[in-house]
C-alpha cells in the first residue's frame, strides 16, 4: 500500500529523529522500506536537507519519479 505524502512525512520526521547524526555525517542518506526508498540529502552543503521520496518496484527504486517533502535544517557534520 503506498503511503500519502503526509504519512511520508512522519516517516521521514521519525527517521531523522533516529538517525539526524548520520544523516548529516552522511551528507547523502538513504533509507529503504518495501515500498519506498526515502533520500535526504544536503545538495548545497548549508545545513539544509531536501527530501525525496521513491517508490520501489520488486525492491528497485524508481527514479522516474518521485514525491519532494519539505526540506529541513540539520545543520552541519561536526
Amino acid at each position: 500500500m503506498a503511503l500519502t505524502k503526509k504519512q511520508m512525512q512522519e516517516m521521514a520526521d521519525v527517521l531523522i529523529k533516529a538517525y539526524k547524526h548520520e544523516i548529516v555525517d552522511e551528507g547523502d542518506w538513504w533509507y529503504g522500506t518495501d515500498e519506498h526508498s526515502f533520500n535526504i540529502h544536503t545538495p548545497n552543503d548549508d545545513g539544509w536537507y531536501n527530501i525525496n521520496v521513491y517508490d520501489t518496484i520488486d525492491g528497485v527504486d524508481n527514479t522516474d519519479t518521485w514525491v519532494d517533502l519539505d526540506p529541513v535544517y540539520l545543520g552541519f557534520p561536526k
